[in-house]
């Protein structure tokens, strides 16, 4: 099992930490992730372990998986006054976004500065849920 943890730009992967203003993700990721303007906190979990590659300006953490089924978009990006979700034909806007895997195969592109995230899950069950300063996505694959 791989352990991913995420504080602002670095990102720790079982005990290694890493820093690149992007990190792209392949697998089946159990988890949640706390994303505002001001920071990016939270940790991921992965059955199988991963391997770790850095380029100059990203890093790639990845599962021997492939997306094959259908698949939906949830996007988070940074916006004027927080952020903004956007899952197919819906927008949500609050102050923060809680991104919440369980389960779910994954490809995620996160991008710090500025705020912007994409996620394709594969066969997906997605949940949206209003909260007091945000918004929860809920994510799984079946």
């Amino acid at each position: 099992m791989a352990y991913i943890t995420f504080r602002n730009s670095i990102v720790e992967v079982d005990g290694k930490a890493y820093s690149a203003p992007l990190v792209v993700l392949r697998g089946v990721f159990t988890g949640e992730l706390a994303l505002s303007r001001e920071r990016v906190e939270g940790s991921l979990t992965v059955e199988d372990g991963v391997d770790v590659s850095v380029e100059d300006e990203a890093v790639f953490i990845t599962q021997a998986v492939d997306l094959k089924g259908p698949t939906t978009s949830i996007g988070i990006r940074e916006a004027s006054r927080g952020v903004l979700v956007s899952i197919d034909n819906g927008r949500y806007k609050g102050a923060e976004a809680t991104l919440i895997l369980e389960k779910a195969r994954a490809v995620v592109n996160l991008v710090f500065h500025p705020l912007n995230i994409k996620v394709v899950v594969e066969n997906p069950y997605i949940e949206v849920e209003h909260r007091l300063f945000g918004v929860a996505v809920k994510a799984r694959s079946l």
